[in-house]
């Protein structure tokens, strides 16, 4: 089988993804990485960091769909940033172009992350017709009940974090990106755009992984799991402004551990954030 990692790099978003690729790589080190890179984008502290590993690097213009114009509501502030939006169409249309160019699994990475160990166990469990994620069912069906919105549990019952999955070409199917923009058309006010698509189209298909491959601090054991992948998700970064959960701590300290091992690549006020933020939590 053809197995590809892919991952979309937006400007600025460079000193995340330098912690991120450069762990992953690190952990994986077999794996090719195709990083999804924004025309214009000056990249050369990441190259530098990463490039003695199998990464590749696509310049493109991400896609402005006409469907963007109508996206969003009152409370898609609280997930998204309207300029993201075409970063999202990215990670599909590079699913699509993966797919045409022959990969069979294609494992997709979100840049808020930080790897500690390999996917080799969950690459075994891969195959073209199935979709690998880890579960963010009971999260989900918690901010959409505090929100006053419907639960889509009984239609989604596996909905998965796609801020690490293990994609199956046959289980996608063709014409990605003409699909999403349809999905986008019926649904302007999905509050996860691309993650709520790439779950509806994977429905019959989901396998799910444990909590260790997608480590989110929402999930109950957040604590008490030996993580591969911790996934930052929302605002809770570790160079963020906001108020970081106290269960972050210990890996906000782990991933000021990696940040120090790759200091001469990294911007000095990103580090004083992740300093910043460990002082807050353990001072």
């Amino acid at each position: 089988m053809k197995i590809i990692a892919f991952c979309v790099l937006n400007p600025e978003y460079i000193d995340p993804a330098i912690i991120a690729i450069n762990s992953f790589c690190k952990f994986n080190p077999a794996l090719r990485l195709r990083v999804c890179v924004e025309s214009g984008t000056n990249t050369s502290r990441l190259r530098a960091a990463v490039g003695h590993y199998r990464t590749e690097f696509r310049e493109t213009e991400f896609p402005e769909l006409l469907e963007h114009d109508s996206m969003g509501d009152s409370l898609s502030g609280l997930f998204y940033r309207p300029a993201a939006l075409p970063s999202f169409a990215q990670r599909i249309r590079g699913l699509e172009e993966l797919r045409e160019e022959g990969a069979d699994i294609i494992v997709n990475l979100d840049l808020d992350t930080l790897t500690c160990g390999n996917i080799t166990p969950a690459l075994r469990r891969a195959s073209s017709d199935a979709v690998l994620g880890v579960s963010e069912r009971k999260n989900r069906s918690r901010w959409q009940k505090a929100l006053g919105l419907p639960d889509d549990a009984a239609s989604m019952p596996d909905y998965y974090n796609t801020g690490f999955a293990i994609y199956g070409a046959d289980a996608l199917g063709p014409d990605l990106l003409s699909r999403y923009r349809k999905f986008l058309r019926e649904n302007p006010g999905a509050k996860c755009p691309e993650q709520d698509f790439l779950n509806r189209i994977a429905i019959g298909h989901i396998a799910l992984l444990p909590p260790a491959y997608n480590l989110m601090f929402t999930d109950p054991d957040y604590c008490n799991v030996a993580p591969r992948i911790i996934h930052f998700i929302g605002s809770a970064k570790p160079w963020g402004d906001l108020h970081l959960p106290p269960p972050s701590g210990y890996y906000v300290r782990k991933y000021r551990a990696e940040a120090r091992k790759l200091e001469s690549y990294l911007s000095p006020s990103f580090l004083r954030a992740i300093d910043r933020n460990v002082s807050l939590l353990f001072d």
